[in-house]
């Protein structure tokens, strides 16, 4: 992880010393919204770091990394995983990766997320991956996302289709809701519900902030309730997303 750390490192030390940009935070949510980097953009997205507590379980995931590069106009290639550090009642402490991602989100339709008129339509698809020390195999998922503004709000609608490491296919909704983007802090709210054939079925509400602390930096706070099979887990959710040029072209 020693890379990574230096890399975050140098992309937060190259935004305090004004690199130009504009970063809209999609931390905290497990949904996604219709858009992706511009041609040459890069996006770093630390978070969500959250804990998670159980009856007989307490998590702390740290860091939950996302790296968002435009490959082309419309295209964005996506990368993410998390380290999970889980402590059990009655089974000690494991350190370990999980939701290893690689994506691919295309725009179908441009709209108002593109500074066009009507929703934007975008899709994300690609393989989940095997984790060095964590769950093994090779799953896929493909999302259908639609974003559209209501009265200064916005509203993201996902549906996804996957199949896990588990070997199990999973179903998942979300509809997320944010305050005017004008607002220096505006508030969110996410619904899920999904479910795994053969598996389990969660339920959870999310509700938190999204702070412009800067031009090119996005803090997010949020909490979350769960409940998985009628078992509950709250989690308090921090994260922040940073963006820079890496190159120019058009869009």
């Amino acid at each position: 992880m020693a890379p990574l750390r230096m890399a975050t490192a140098a992309l937060i030390g190259a935004v305090v010393a004004g690199v130009p940009a504009v970063a809209h935070a999609f931390r905290p949510f497990d949904g996604t919204d219709s858009e992706v980097a511009e041609f040459g953009e890069f996006e770093l997205e630390i978070g969500s770091a959250y804990t998670a507590q159980k009856a007989d379980f307490a998590q702390l995931t740290l860091p939950a990394v996302v790296l968002n590069l435009g490959i082309w106009p419309r295209f964005e290639f996506v990368l993410e995983s998390n380290n999970q550090l889980a402590q059990r009642t009655a089974g000690g402490v494991k350190d370990q990766l999980s939701d290893t991602h690689a994506f691919i989100k295309a725009v179908l339709r441009r709209g108002f997320a593109q500074e066009q008129t009507g929703p934007s339509i975008a899709v994300e698809a690609g393989p989940w991956l095997p984790n060095a020390n964590g769950e093994q195999g090779v799953g896929a998922s493909a999302n259908f996302i639609v974003s559209t503004l209501i009265q200064q709000s916005v509203f993201h609608l996902n549906l996804q289709g996957a199949y896990d490491l588990e070997h199990h296919v999973e179903v998942f909704g979300s509809l997320i809701g944010e305050g005017p983007r004008s607002l220096l802090v505006r508030p969110v709210t996410e619904l899920v519900a999904q479910h795994a054939f053969g598996g389990a079925t969660t339920y959870s509400a999310l509700f938190g902030a999204i702070w412009r602390a800067h031009k090119t930096l996005d803090v997010d706070l949020a909490v979350r309730a769960a409940t998985t099979d009628h078992v509950p887990m709250g989690q308090l959710r921090l994260g922040l997303t940073l963006r820079t040029q890496l190159w120019h072209g058009k869009d």
